[in-house]
């Protein structure tokens, strides 16, 4: 019989950061290993990551990592996670996904030069993957992305089904398949676990097809339009992409696409002949500003997308220039936490009188509302769920819309991070294992700057500002200088009153110097307790007269 546990490393009671881990006997399965994008950067922090650091003492037990669905939020962590665990270990993935990720990488790391050799295996529909004891069988699931893989991973004691997201729907797509109607014959009346992605059980009641469908939307804009269209979604929305790609050929306009991923990704669609571009007139992006006409589709990862339309609006970025002719339209729903990034770019916007339109909230994302939800409960009966990537209130919601299925609420259970269950011979012990996890942060550069003490430092420079002194010291006497060097950042302003109470300090400094002589053992200045009592006299005296402790720098030069 099987010993399972499985931990969620991030993506538990917030956005993105997806991480989990499934441990079957001695062998140890990744399942996504994303990122979370801070709405606003703060202390030089541009990325957060789970805590891989907890895998590296069992790195030589991991099988592989699974990405079937490439979002950022499911793959942006992947060189992070790989330089704790070694990169010889595979990456299972499908098509698009190595493409997806392989332009991310590239885009991410090029001005350092850095070079990836990671081990892609091309995970296809239905084919069992074979690692030591475990048979892992991928399957299709529809979703935003074309080609986004479900995953069934067989035990001695039933099937644990791992999927990110998905949608139920009766189209016939040739882009957007899915098998979940065809797995029964691996799973066998048989799923010990599920592991859903929540979706957006929090927003919608139904099924979320058809209301998906966008084309609609997007011809009437186009039928509208009096010179170009641009429309801004996120670059997992290869939806739309498809859709305004099929109006630009009927309709005789150019069509761009303002990004590296879509660009990448759409051109694979092409390449697996899944879309017919006959007719499309594709357009350069050093074309944009010429054209009157075209259809251009500016994407990035959600976090990024407000970021980069305003730099555009701002004219920090030549390649697109906006005009009074053109209709914007903003095709993404506006997710909690950017509502003041899409009020400054709708404002800019206004500013450039350009025909505005934004995608109405009864069109969806391709993303799993409740009925799929209950669809897929009611289809699989599986023994427990564990539903991830959502706010607790959308497992609140998850769990209620389960009472309405053959699963019974009892048998949906929330983990957070952190937390560990195990399931030994088919059955669930209910004692959770909390394992203590740190969230690391990364800097722009691309490193990790997770260290309490630098996050604590920056947050005082920018609260209280910073004092750097520079003090020479006698070797020979073995006493200060009176000669005192001072520079003073981001304290308070520079006013009459302000400079006097500087000064206050500054003499008050100056008679106390003395007293921050510590020697040594050989009755030498000790540099490093020295500055310490100095570092606290100073902060102190700010305090007292500024209410505020600055960070101070004391360099002690001995002549």
């Amino acid at each position: 019989m099987s010993d399972i546990r499985f931990l969620p490393l991030g993506g538990q009671d917030e956005r993105n950061k997806n991480c989990y881990v499934i441990k079957i006997d001695d062998d140890i399965f990744i399942f996504d290993c994303g990122v979370k994008i801070p709405v606003n950067v703060k202390y030089g922090i541009s990325t957060i990551t789970p805590d891989f650091n907890i895998l590296k003492k069992d790195a030589d037990k991991i099988k592989g990592i699974f990405i079937g669905y490439p979002t950022h939020g499911n793959y942006g962590g992947i060189v992070h996670l790989l330089d704790k665990i070694g990169y010889d270990v595979p990456i299972y993935c499908p098509h698009i996904g190595k493409i997806i990720i392989e332009t991310f990488l590239e885009k991410r790391y090029w001005s350092s030069n850095r070079k990836f050799n990671l081990k892609f295996i091309i995970a296809e529909p239905f084919s069992p993957i074979i690692l030591n004891k475990t048979e892992i069988v991928p399957f299709s699931v529809a979703n935003s992305v074309p080609g986004s893989l479900g995953w069934v991973i067989k035990t001695q004691n039933g099937s644990i089904v791992f999927i990110d997201d998905f949608i139920i729907s009766n189209d016939r797509s040739r882009i957007f398949q899915s098998q979940l109607n065809k797995i029964d014959h691996i799973v066998r009346n048989n799923v010990l676990a599920l592991i859903p992605g929540m979706g957006i059980v929090d927003r919608n009641s139904g099924f979320t097809s058809p209301n998906y469908k966008n084309s609609d939307f997007y011809q009437k804009i186009a039928a509208n339009a009096k010179g170009r269209i641009f429309v801004a979604c996120v670059d997992s929305d290869v939806n739309t992409i498809v859709n305004l790609a099929n109006i630009a050929k009927n309709t005789g306009r150019p069509f761009s696409i303002y990004s590296n991923t879509f660009m990448n990704v759409f051109s694979n669609i092409v390449k697996q002949k899944l879309i017919n571009i006959k007719g499309l007139q594709c357009l350069q992006i050093s074309d944009i500003n010429s054209s009157n006409n075209a259809i251009v589709i500016i994407s990035s990862i959600q976090e990024q997308l407000f970021k980069n339309l305003l730099s555009l609006t701002n004219k920090q970025n030549s390649n697109i220039t906006f005009n009074y002719t053109d209709t914007f339209v903003l095709g993404t729903q506006i997710v909690p936490g950017y509502e003041g990034l899409s009020a400054d770019l709708l404002d800019q916007l206004s500013k450039i009188d350009l025909d505005i339109n934004i995608l109405p909230k009864n069109v969806l994302p391709m993303s799993a509302s409740t009925e799929d939800q209950k669809f897929l409960l009611d289809k699989l009966s599986p023994k427990y769920v564990f539903p991830i990537q959502g706010l607790y209130k959308s497992f609140v919601k998850y769990r209620n819309s389960s009472s309405q299925t053959w699963t019974k609420p009892d048998q949906v259970m929330f983990l957070d991070n952190g937390e560990e269950i195990c399931i030994s011979n088919g059955n669930l012990n209910k004692k959770i294992n909390n394992i203590k996890l740190q969230e690391c942060s990364i800097n722009q550069a691309g490193y990790d700057d997770s260290s309490t003490s630098i996050i604590y430092e920056r947050e005082k420079l920018s609260e209280a500002g910073t004092i750097a002194i520079t003090i020479f010291f006698n070797k020979e006497k073995q006493m200060f200088i009176d000669k005192i060097n001072y520079q003073f950042f981001g304290i308070v302003s520079n006013t009459n009153k302000n400079n006097e109470a500087i000064d206050g300090i500054i003499s008050s400094f100056k008679k106390a110097l003395p007293n921050c002589f510590v020697p040594n053992k050989k009755n030498l200045i000790d540099h490093k307790s020295s500055k310490k009592m100095m570092k606290k006299m100073v902060m102190k005296l700010f305090e007292k007269t500024f209410d505020k402790r600055p960070v101070v720098l004391i360099t002690i030069i001995e002549c």
